[in-house]
Order: structure tokens, then C-alpha cells, then sequence
């Protein structure tokens, strides 16, 4: 055979061979980049969740503090990626800060959720990773 059809038989091969590792990485990819954005989405839903149900709870003038947020299913579903202090405080008995309309836990606990927005990497701050800074005007 020439070396013409022998480089006609390899680049077929190679063609093939790039062709069907395309075939089986795309996917895969897109489904890893989908299964990002859908988690990213669900940690973006339950942090507002859990900041309207905060006020909420702020804003009740009966029952215990934990009481209230037991009641909750926002609470639950956050629940397992609470802080170790924040779920003693939270069972903690009940304190007073005085010049505060809120107790001392739901105080605590409304700093949970920027917290879990830098763990998670969700705040407004991160784009792309690449960090935003906020002075007069946005930048990169």
C-alpha cells in the first residue's frame, strides 16, 4: 500500500477514535455543568427561604424562639448545614440583648446565611470566579 492510503486508514482511525471520545465526554460534561447549576439554584432558593422565615419568626411575639422555628420547614432543610455554635445557642435557654427587638439566637442566626453564602461560594461577590469589588462602581 502507499503511504498516501496508509495515511488515509490512520486519520480515519484517529478520527473515530477522537469522534467517539467526543461522543461520551460532551455529555457527560454538559450533565456536570447541569447538576452545578441546579444545586447552585437550590442552595440560592433556600438561603432566601431561610431569610424571609427569620424575619418571619422575628417578627412573632408568642412562643419559644426554637418552638417557632421548629415549626418551619425552612428550618429543617437547613438545619444539617448550620454551625455547631449556632445550633447550641439555638437550644441554649433563652437571653435578652437589651436595645434588641430580636433574641440573641435569631440574632446570631441571621448572620448564618451570608456564612453559608461564602462557604457555597453563592453571594453576589463571586462571578465566574473571579471576585467582584464594590467601591464606587463595579469592577474586576
Amino acid at each position: 500500500m502507499t503511504e498516501t492510503v496508509w495515511a488515509a486508514i490512520v486519520g480515519g482511525q484517529q478520527g473515530v477514535i477522537t469522534g467517539s471520545i467526543s461522543a461520551l465526554i460532551a455529555p457527560w460534561a454538559n450533565w456536570g455543568i447541569e447538576k452545578r447549576r441546579k444545586k447552585l439554584a437550590h442552595r440560592r432558593k433556600l438561603i432566601a427561604d431561610v431569610r424571609t422565615m427569620i424575619a418571619e419568626v422575628a417578627q412573632e411575639k408568642t412562643g419559644s424562639r426554637l418552638q417557632l422555628l421548629e415549626r418551619r420547614a425552612e428550618y429543617h432543610a437547613i438545619k444539617r448545614h448550620l454551625s455547631k455554635p449556632l445550633i447550641t445557642e439555638l437550644y441554649r435557654p433563652h437571653t435578652i440583648i437589651v436595645g434588641s427587638t430580636i433574641d440573641s439566637a435569631l440574632n446570631y442566626f441571621a448572620d448564618e446565611p451570608s456564612e453559608l453564602e461564602k462557604e457555597w461560594e453563592i453571594s453576589l461577590g463571586i462571578s465566574n470566579g473571579l471576585w467582584l469589588h464594590f467601591t464606587s462602581s463595579w469592577s474586576w
